[in-house]
């Protein structure tokens, strides 16, 4: 039995109604499309637009990706504090540990609109 794909009805008031067209070649899609996926995107015009919106810069989506792993980081940086290492070491991981975090703040702002629909 084949899986039916379920789309939201159609709306009148809708304000994106234009489109932008790319030509690709089937497998080009295929893996632009698992890619959006994989980056967390609910399709491939998110990702598009994501990149588009970044105006040369990193993009939205990718400073919340980069942002989360510097917060696993600054955890694992953390837990290692807790440790039975010298205090010496202690203070050093500390340091490190708020560096992460300071890098952590500026990689997030202006990351609230990050994978909006592109619905």
């Amino acid at each position: 039995m084949a899986s039916e794909t379920i789309r939201k009805p159609s709306s009148k008031l809708r304000r994106q109604n234009q489109v932008i067209s790319v030509r690709c070649t089937l497998e080009e899609k295929v893996a632009h499309r698992r890619t959006a996926v994989r980056l967390g995107f609910r399709g491939l015009s998110a990702w598009i637009k994501d990149l588009i919106d970044s105006h040369d810069h990193i993009s939205l989506r990718l400073r919340c990706v980069m942002a989360g792993h510097l917060g696993q980081i600054g955890a694992r940086l953390g837990e290692l504090a807790e440790t039975d290492i010298s205090d010496d070491t202690r203070i050093e991981v500390q340091g490190i540990a708020a560096q992460v975090a300071q890098l952590q703040r500026v990689v997030i702002r202006g990351t609230h609109h990050v994978g909006e629909s592109d619905s």
